[in-house]
């Protein structure tokens, strides 16, 4: 059978309606091209549906839903990673602030479809931050995983990002992609209409044409969101969505919510994707969140009140002169070899007694005896080591006097974290 043509007569209006038995337009043509509207019943497709964009692994951003937060309530007064996963503050005489992952109330739940939020709070205010000053909450990407992007050719894509946002202040807040592989800003300005109120934003970034972004594990660039800055950074002039370089240019308008105690920024359904669309936010499950943020953090402790026991490999002589080694595994491979920071000292050696429930404290297990008073002449501050799939711990003269300790037991109140930020 030949193909059949039906086509409406020429001129300005004439369309071809293609009706349902109810009488319902199906198909509508004009003179620009065709409309399909949507499909309110079932729909068969027997060959195959390609969508433009990823359908699944959309979100460039990890833990977008503020899910995962190992490191807990931070307060500080300078850049560091603090309270959700993979976040981090940059401040410098800004202030003081308190970093914290916030419970949603059923109200707010409702309103964004969000469990938690990042919340950032001033506990210490700076009314003139001076010229340097500054205070962003951010996230930096991993470069490998942005290679789609294509930044640095002539096809650089163009994404876009969507978020929930809450702010003490109404005004003018602004949006920066920072890119790490050279000096290059690209600025977005936003408002807050109504001051503590959820409000949803979404704002599409140009690709950068001209600097790619290396195929590694380091940064490749960061998203910034603003919320302080001195003249150095907005004394300029921010033309929305251009790359540039001149720093007075970066955050110009952003109202200043380091100038009073209690000011307060919360944000939520973080969301990076290809192209120039907002799509709804991708849901991830909590362990397949907290598995990508382990990549970077790593808390032992998380989730878990109970002492942790690793079986342990050491020498032991008079004197208590030996030394002391373990293995901790890692849930995932971290991004490069992980740094371990710890509250272990000698002073925190809990004796001949397990180390209570939440307590700060350590001790040794020796099997068919119990646990152990003694802790070695070494200083249990200086246990350290690293690993990419699991971290060799160690240090000298840690260990029971001639006695064959089978297992180093740690309470769940200690620090112990491994650490492979950006």
């Amino acid at each position: 059978m030949a193909d059949l043509t039906i086509k409406p007569q020429a001129g300005s209006g004439n369309k071809l309606i293609i009706q349902d038995q109810a009488g319902n337009a199906r198909v509508t043509t004009s003179d620009a091209g065709i409309d399909i509207p949507a499909v309110t019943g079932n729909l068969t497709v027997a060959g195959q549906i390609i969508p433009s964009s990823p359908l699944s692994h959309r979100n460039m951003i990890i833990n977008g839903g503020m899910q995962v937060a190992q490191r807990g309530t931070v307060t500080d007064s300078t850049s560091r990673y603090a309270g959700p996963d993979r976040y981090t503050s940059f401040i410098a005489a800004a202030g003081t602030w308190e970093h914290s992952q916030h419970d949603m109330t059923s109200a707010e739940l409702n309103t964004t479809g969000f469990s938690n939020a990042y919340k950032m709070k001033c506990t210490v205010a700076n009314a003139s931050i001076g010229a340097t000053g500054y205070a962003i909450l951010g996230q930096r990407l991993e470069a490998q995983n942005l290679q789609h992007l294509k930044w640095g050719t002539a096809s650089a894509k163009d994404m876009t990002l969507s978020f929930w946002v809450k702010s003490s202040k109404t005004g003018t807040h602004v949006i920066q992609l920072f890119h790490d592989e050279s000096t290059g800003y690209n600025s977005i300005a936003y408002t807050i209409a109504v001051a503590n109120t959820w409000e949803y934003k979404t704002m599409t970034f140009s690709g950068h044409p001209s600097i790619a972004i290396n195929n590694d594990n380091g940064s490749g660039f960061r998203i910034y969101f603003w919320l302080d800055a001195g003249s150095n950074y907005k004394s300029g002039t921010l033309t929305n969505n251009t790359w540039h370089t001149t720093v007075a240019n970066r955050a110009v308008g952003q109202v200043t919510l380091a100038d009073t105690v209690n000011n307060e920024f919360y944000l939520t359904g973080v969301q990076l994707e290809l192209g120039s669309n907002a799509t709804p936010f991708e849901h991830r499950s909590y362990g397949e969140e907290l598995a990508r943020c382990q990549r970077y953090f790593y808390n032992i402790f998380h989730g878990t009140t109970s002492n942790l026991y690793f079986a342990s490999h050491h020498h032991s002589g008079a004197g208590n002169v030996g030394w002391q080694v373990f293995n901790v595994p890692f849930p995932v491979p971290m991004r490069t070899l992980a740094t371990l920071t710890h509250s272990m000292t000698n002073a925190k050696h809990a004796g001949s007694q397990q180390p209570g429930a939440g307590t700060d404290t350590w001790t040794y297990y020796v099997q068919n005896q119990g646990y152990s008073s003694v802790h070695g002449n070494g200083n249990a501050s200086n246990l350290g080591g690293s690993g990419i799939d699991k971290a060799s711990i160690g240090t000298y003269y840690m260990s029971p006097s001639n006695t064959n300790a089978s297992h180093l037991v740690i309470g769940s109140g200690t620090t112990f974290t491994f650490s492979a930020e950006l």
